[in-house]
């Protein structure tokens, strides 16, 4: 060891180094986390038939956002957990349609549904939006999961067409009312 290495370990304080260690660590976990995504994808492919390029694309930014809400945990990280199960809702939705065919306008029965991902996308933002309420920073809980939740959604209604996506997103607005209704709530 020379003498400027030396030196310069002798300017890095414990502190520092204990949280450097716990950012790689925080890291390291977001990245493992990560992997939650490909059951997503997987589903997506061998289930709902979505086409394999949009199905990997999907993947990978649902696994790059629920990584980026992991390592900066708190409210972010909360919410890109729960954002992550209230995706189930509307990635599973156009299987429902799939395989039941309950989605009827005007008579004819069609596998291709908006309103089904619509739908699913209000009831899961509405589901995101009331468990955000009680998160000491509900706003920033919301964004982390409504990020994640678009993604995860994405896979399944993505499949049904680009329209679908779009379905989602609106459901997913619709919700904002009962996050921006919500008083903020005291520090504890």
């Amino acid at each position: 060891m020379n003498v400027d290495q030396s030196a310069r370990g002798a300017a890095i304080s414990p502190p520092e180094i204990l949280r450097a260690a716990y950012e790689r660590g925080r890291r390291r976990l977001a990245l493992l986390r990560s992997a939650w995504a490909v059951p997503f994808g997987v589903f997506a492919l061998l289930v709902l038939g979505a086409p394999t390029g949009l199905a990997l694309l999907i993947t990978v930014a649902l696994a790059t956002m629920f990584a980026v809400t992991q390592s900066a945990g708190q409210s972010i990280g909360r919410g890109g957990r729960m954002g992550l199960l209230f995706g189930l809702v509307p990635l599973i939705s156009p299987w429902f349609v799939q395989s039941t065919h309950l989605c009827c306008v005007g008579g004819a029965c069609s596998t291709n549904c908006l309103q089904m991902c619509a739908l699913g996308g209000l009831l899961a933002g509405g589901g995101l939006a009331l468990v955000a309420r009680r998160d000491p920073a509900p706003l920033r809980f919301a964004a982390g999961g409504g990020l994640v939740m678009l993604a995860a959604s994405g896979l399944g209604c993505a499949a049904m067409e680009w329209g679908g996506l779009l379905g989602v997103g609106a459901g997913l607005i619709a919700t904002l009312p009962v996050l921006l209704t919500t008083p903020p709530r005291a520090a504890h």
